[in-house]
């Protein structure tokens, strides 16, 4: 089962479209986990020689030296290859997993499947940490339990019912909190723990005596079952789905029925039981810690992806690393060595790789390390620094006369939409001659009337209802100022997959959004306005900043740049509507700044263009702005437009 398991997780994330639903192995686990760790303790509670002592010292022995051996080398490769934030990050991280607190922290930082997860070498370390909470709980409340002769079936009923009816309620409303939360995961634990009170009370053998009995078809019933429910779920869950939820009774009501059929049950006994599949099972525990750091670094390091051959090579690499953690590190200390000081030993390693990783995080990643010239590290982690533009409070409707969100005196230019318009302050500050403008963003809220994108739970209905209202009470506070000429709509303009309009929430239609589009510049123009739209720049589908960032240490910085051809998928759909929009508004296109020859640059007169994966940097925006004389463009295009379309 553990082979099973470990082997879904890692072709999940080596190769995610050959096995979408393989991140059910972690499921499979939390089962197995619940079911042995119950079993011993209720087989020691009832024989009366239950110590927490031994419990949490055979606990430590089992898990603490393959993490510290994980920790401590995905930190010493982080010393030599991360960027200071990026190194910052590994540091909590690696704090969390020394105190199993991942899940937590994780919960606060962003959802499992989003694409910024990869870049976090100690994501899976989630599933440890919400494991460690269980064992920490549930034996206290099995042997309170126990001494006040409580019906522990009861209780675990009781618990997991409310875990499982949590989980439902939840994973609608936050699911990334329904994702991680011990609260909403611990139902899954406690089937396994069901599974093996009813093994010690109605199987005086364990599981396998309904086949040793003569029940094999009963077993092979069971086994069957259970592994239909598996390959259910390895098929149909998707990570798009609302997870755990009732998707999470397939692979948990799979693992508990095939562990229930024994191993006498035929692919219990043929399959499971092979040579290979207990051999995976014996390293399961290192593979799993191991497989995820080195693919997460990897394409931390490579930044445009990874070739297949390079995936299965690192692969390779992760069962050799775990085979070796496995017979070199954990039999020894497990098996071979003896005394309370192995426990403490690990106890204390385990305190100092956790005081390590904070003291990392709390000194900004140690941004002196790479380098002999600390102010060159810390110059190129400033390019990767949030571009708000003349301030990150310019966003709030009170503050549409604040002077820190204007440049210039009487400013006649207006720069209104999200993060995208954003990065253009910069840009036009740097034009000539001098331009005066005021600047009025919200982030992830395009300039466009009586809509919103929305996508929960980051985005929800509320929030989009917000997004609406704040373009609305823009419109109606521009009607009321003579100047402001003219107005620049900056966005990436993605529909995504609903929007919020004023009427509630509809599927995405793009002649809607155009229409919506067209709306906003028909309001505008009878003010006596000028609109003109700015497309997004254009994209490569990677991190462009950290490219350059990186490849900037190696003198290799043309690594970043790209064909147009091949840019992403967001970008082409953007600009096939910026053409559409074209039709009635002017739109200054950036790909004509970016792009020549078809080859889109990362880097303009020796600075970064990109701070991400789409946004300007701060001095990209500038030399860009400078270079081309953006304003004086923008407002030229606007004039040439304002007369001939509607």
């Amino acid at each position: 089962m553990r082979a099973v398991a470990v082997m879904a997780v890692v072709i999940y994330h080596a190769f995610p479209g050959m096995l979408h639903g393989g991140f059910i192995g972690v499921d499979i686990f939390f089962v197995i986990s619940g079911y042995l760790i119950s079993l011993v303790i209720l087989e020691n509670l009832e024989r009366g020689r239950f110590s927490f002592t031994d419990f949490y010292s055979r606990r430590i022995r089992r898990i603490f030296p393959a993490l510290l051996v994980v920790l401590s080398s995905s930190y010493a490769f982080g010393w030599f290859w991360l960027l200071a934030d990026e190194f910052k990050q590994l540091g909590g991280h690696v704090a969390a997993g020394a105190a199993f607190v991942s899940n937590l922290l994780l919960w606060s930082e962003s959802g499992y499947f989003d694409p910024v997860a990869e870049s976090k070498p100690l994501l899976h370390l989630w599933s440890l940490g919400i494991e460690e909470q269980f064992y920490i709980v549930w034996p206290l409340l099995l042997w309170v339990g126990w001494k006040a002769k409580l019906n522990l079936v009861w209780v675990s009923a009781a618990l997991g019912m409310g875990s499982f009816a949590w989980n439902l309620v939840e994973v609608t409303a936050d699911s990334t909190a329904t994702f991680y939360s011990p609260l909403t995961r611990i139902w899954e634990l406690l089937c396994g723990s069901a599974l093996a009170w009813w093994t010690l009370r109605h199987q005086k053998t364990g599981p396998s005596s309904s086949a040793s009995s003569g029940n094999v078809m009963g077993a092979n019933a069971l086994s069957v079952s259970g592994l239909l429910f598996l390959l259910a779920g390895f098929w149909f869950i998707r990570e798009s789905l609302a997870f755990p939820g009732y998707w999470a009774v397939l692979p948990v009501v799979g693992a508990v029925c095939l562990i229930a059929a024994g191993p006498g049950a035929w692919f219990n006994r043929v399959v499971l039981a092979h040579p290979v599949m207990v051999w995976i099972g014996l390293i399961s525990f290192p593979l799993y810690l191991w497989h995820w750091p080195m693919l997460s670094f990897a394409r931390i390091l490579a930044v445009k992806g990874l070739e297949t051959n390079v995936v299965l090579a690192l692969m390779a690499l992760a069962v050799l690393l775990a085979w070796m953690t496995y017979f070199l590190v954990e039999r020894p200390i497990r098996f071979k060595l003896r005394g309370s000081w192995i426990t403490l030993s690990l106890a204390a390693s385990m305190l100092l790789a956790g005081g390590l990783g904070y003291a990392t995080m709390t000194s900004q990643g140690f941004p002196n390390r790479l380098t002999s010239n600390g102010s060159q590290l810390s110059k190129l982690t400033d390019v990767l620094k949030i571009n708000h533009g003349l301030g990150r409070a310019c966003a709030p409707d009170k503050l549409f006369d604040s002077p820190a969100c204007a440049h210039g005196a009487r400013p006649d230019l207006y720069l209104w939409g999200d993060s995208y318009a954003m990065h253009l302050a910069d840009a036009l500050k740097s034009s000539e001659p001098a331009t005066a403008f005021r600047q009025q963003t919200f982030s992830n809220c395009p300039p466009i009337v009586g809509l919103a994108p929305f996508a929960p739970p980051r985005y929800s209905e509320k929030w989009g209802a917000g997004c609406v209202a704040h373009n609305q009470k823009v419109l109606q506070w521009l009607a009321t100022q003579e100047g402001y000429e003219f107005v620049v709509l900056a966005s990436p303009f993605r529909m995504g997959k609903q929007l919020q309009f004023l009427e509630g929430v509809l599927p995405a239609e793009r002649e809607r959004y155009l229409h919506q589009m067209k709306e906003t510049v028909m309001a505008l123009r009878r003010m006596g306005k000028k609109p003109v739209f700015v497309s997004p720049p254009p994209a490569a589908g990677y991190d462009m900043g950290r490219c350059w960032a990186r490849m900037s240490l190696a003198n290799r910085v043309d690594y970043c740049d790209f064909n147009y051809a091949d840019a992403s998928s967001q970008t082409i759909e953007a600009d096939q509507l910026m053409q559409a929009v074209s039709r009635f508004a002017p739109v200054f296109f950036l790909k004509d700044l970016v792009c020549s020859d078809g080859v889109c640059k990362t880097e303009i007169n020796g600075v970064p263009l990109y701070r991400d994966v789409g946004h300007f940097s701060m001095a990209g925006s500038a030399a860009l702005g400078a270079r081309f004389n953006m304003a004086h463009k923008i407002r030229e295009m606007a004039g040439e437009h304002w007369d001939h379309l509607p």
